[in-house]
């Protein structure tokens, strides 16, 4: 009897794998301790099932209990493989050196982000040396529509991505947040005319951000540049005024080790 050759077939599916996938993302997207009912609901699987997931990772040192009979939080076990899959990727390994000289020049929190389906992700990131700082971490999140590194992104994200965005619900966070959709595409226009995004605290209060786009061989936008510091030290004017061109320069720079050969976004 002959076997069947085997063939790659998205319908082969392994729930229990799927399961585990989404336990991970639950349990990291969470930022919080969780019960073993609360989990199962959200994985809309029976608690059974739920538990059996939790052992196994509890077991491997990924998942920790709150006390004996506490809820359920994720350990930094994860934060080890995803560190070393980001710092071999050549995007992160040629930005970093850019993004500590920036970062001493201009004694500014630096970041490099990219594009994800929700919002706009981090994955390098220099802080400032002073003593009173604005802070991020490896992974934290920007809104596509409230942040200068977001909206740097979305700028030059085929058509069709950026209308799926701008569809959705725009939240408010402070004042100056941009909820209104037609406001929005506004917005994104001017940054693909100049060149670079802002955030005048349209994120967080007292923050301002200033962000340019990085490309790569397929004249894509993988990754953006930016600097974000408090407004009692600079407003964005002052941000453009000392620090645009050499970031400008940077992400060129950058750009052109990803294999851009366009011509990059110049000052308007």
């Amino acid at each position: 009897m002959k076997l069947k050759p085997q063939t790659q077939d998205d319908s082969c599916e392994v729930p229990a794998a799927l399961k585990a996938i989404r336990l991970i993302e639950l349990m990291g997207r969470e930022k919080r301790p969780m019960r073993l009912t609360e989990i199962a609901e959200k994985l809309e699987t029976n608690k059974a099932m739920a538990l059996r997931l939790l052992r196994v990772f509890e077991r491997e040192g990924w998942l920790r209990r709150v006390g004996d009979k506490g809820p359920y939080r994720m350990t930094l076990r994860p934060l080890h493989y995803v560190a070393t899959a980001i710092e071999s990727n050549e995007l992160v390994s040629c930005a970093t050196p850019v993004v500590k000289k920036i970062a001493l020049a201009t004694n500014c929190l630096v970041t490099i982000s990219v594009p994800d389906e929700e919002q706009s992700t981090c994955v390098v990131y220099t802080e400032q040396s002073s003593a009173v700082r604005v802070s991020t971490r490896v992974g934290y999140q920007y809104p596509y529509h409230s942040s200068a590194p977001g909206k740097a992104l979305l700028a030059y994200q085929p058509q069709e991505f950026i209308e799926d965005i701008v569809s959705r619900p725009l939240n408010r966070f402070t004042e100056t947040t941009i909820t209104d959709r037609d406001q929005l595409l506004m917005e994104l226009a001017k940054i693909r005319q100049v060149g670079y995004a802002i955030d005048l605290e349209e994120g967080f209060r007292g923050i301002n951000c200033l962000n340019v786009p990085i490309f790569d061989y397929r004249d894509s936008c993988i990754a953006t540049l930016g600097l974000c510091t408090l407004v009692s030290y600079d407003t964005v004017e002052d941000l453009k005024r000392k620090h645009l061109s050499q970031l400008i320069k940077a992400a060129g720079k950058i750009s052109d080790i990803m294999g851009y050969v366009g011509s990059y976004p110049q000052l308007c």
